[in-house]
């Protein structure tokens, strides 16, 4: 009996065994099916989406942006471009039709205070101020923080900027702005073209009360005694042809044997400009090359423009030599603020259209940036140079920049900021005057000089 029992205990056991697989491999199948069905229903939603975007959202939104276009006001087709790309910046927010928030105000401050600090060209000319700005981080924090406007704050911004004393390192104002956004907009592959079409800057500067002093146009006069003044208070790389064409056609009517170039109030940062004005006055060549030492990104966009430029009459290699293998001694800057430099040449090809007449310069006071540049080239060339003004020293306002100047955009502002970010070798070069006036009537008083 007991081995009957075993052998039926047995077999129950074995039964029992078979029915627990088999329910199982039952569950493990209808799992599978389960997560095959909502595979097919999860395709099929995915289906219906995309078909609700195509025949309903894409026709709504093609009526939304065909209403809120710029074409039917008259705008430019380039202001489309703009306003679809405020909708693709995920970081930066549209600020159109609002001021900036105290956040976006420290934000961009946090921005120029960094650029500068990891770029700005410290020597031991202007340590003093650098250290100055440095320092000073804290305190115009706090001032942006109790700012109620958007003009507080730029006005903030410009102060702080001057704390470097710097001729070069200013927020532009509407006028420069409009002039070089109009010029850099054809230049697909410049860095420059990123920075002045920039969806917020468009934005801004199309927005922003033009504060400065609207500059007049070319003005021409001539004297009975063969003598022609050309008044350029600003250069604007978009007129130099009309500009060109009106020298031209005085020059070719009266028998002029002396050009005078007043350039007082120009402080112009057109540097497009004077490359190429310049050319129609030289007697030879304008050549000149030197080491610029730099200590960030901000540079280093400018020698990647220079280099994958065609037309331009700057020329680099860009070798990125670590500015501590440089073994001659330096009297300018320490060495061990700086991380790279590059030689950058620069050669004007003479025209031969205007320079066969004795050449004047005249500058006053305001005179600065580009107008400074143009007078020294044309110096060089054997130009008479005469300032108007009442310190007879030389000016900081006078020193000769021979590299283009550097752009940064302010992201949530829209703010461009002209920043210096090298440093040449060579001696600081200042503009040597000939002559110094001190009068309220500078054109008779060149004139009698000439005589």
């Amino acid at each position: 009996m007991s081995r009957k029992r075993r052998r039926h205990n047995k077999n129950r056991n074995e039964i029992r065994i078979v029915k627990r697989n088999r329910g199982k491999n039952n569950r493990n199948l209808s799992r599978k099916a389960l997560l095959r069905r909502k595979k097919i229903y999860r395709r099929r939603r995915i289906l219906v989406a995309c078909l609700f975007i195509i025949l309903i959202v894409l026709p709504i939104n093609l009526l939304i942006r065909k209403f809120n276009t710029y074409r039917p006001l008259g705008y430019p087709s380039f202001r489309d471009e703009v306003l679809e790309g405020l909708t693709k910046n995920i970081f930066v927010a549209n600020t159109e039709g609002r001021s900036l928030s105290t956040d976006e105000k420290l934000k961009d401050f946090d921005t120029l205070y960094e650029t500068i600090v990891r770029n700005y060209p410290v020597s031991k000319e202007n340590e003093d101020n650098f250290n100055t700005y440095v320092k000073n981080k804290e305190a115009y924090q706090r001032r942006i923080k109790a700012t109620k406007t958007d003009e507080e704050f730029f006005s903030i911004l410009d102060e702080n900027l001057a704390l470097l004393g710097d001729n070069y390192t200013f927020i532009l104002g509407k006028n420069s702005y409009t002039s070089l956004f109009n010029y850099y907009r054809n230049k697909k592959s410049s860095t420059k073209a990123t920075i002045f079409g920039n969806d917020q800057a468009v934005n801004r500067y199309g927005r922003m009360i033009n504060k400065e002093k609207i500059k007049e146009n070319i003005s021409i006069n001539s004297s009975n005694d063969k003598k022609l003044i050309i008044r350029l208070s600003d250069f604007d790389i978009n007129k130099l042809d009309s500009d060109l064409d009106a020298i031209a056609e005085v020059l070719e009517k009266s028998e002029i044997d002396t050009l005078i170039f007043d350039l007082s109030n120009n402080n112009s940062i057109d540097h497009a400009y004077v490359n190429e004005f310049a050319s129609y006055f030289l007697d030879k060549d304008y050549e000149l090359k030197d080491l610029y030492f730099y200590r960030g990104w901000v540079f280093e966009n400018t020698l990647d423009e220079i280099k994958n430029s065609e037309d331009s009459v700057y020329k680099t290699s860009k070798a990125k030599n670590f500015a501590k293998k440089y073994k001659d001694p330096l009297d300018k800057i320490n060495i061990n603020n700086y991380q790279y430099y590059d030689q950058v040449e620069q050669k004007i090809d003479k025209k031969d259209d205007f320079r066969k007449r004795d050449i004047y310069v005249l500058t006053n006071e305001n005179t600065a940036n580009e107008a400074i540049r143009l007078a020294s080239i044309l110096k060089s060339q054997g130009a008479i140079t005469i300032k108007n003004g009442l310190d007879s020293s030389k000016s900081k306002i006078d020193k000769i920049k021979d590299i283009p100047s550097d752009f940064i955009i302010l992201d949530h502002s829209g703010l461009i900021v002209s920043v210096s970010s090298s440093i040449g070798l060579a001696e600081d070069r200042f503009l040597e005057y000939d002559y110094r006036i001190n009068t309220e009537n500078p054109d008779k008083a060149v004139l009698d000089l000439i005589k």
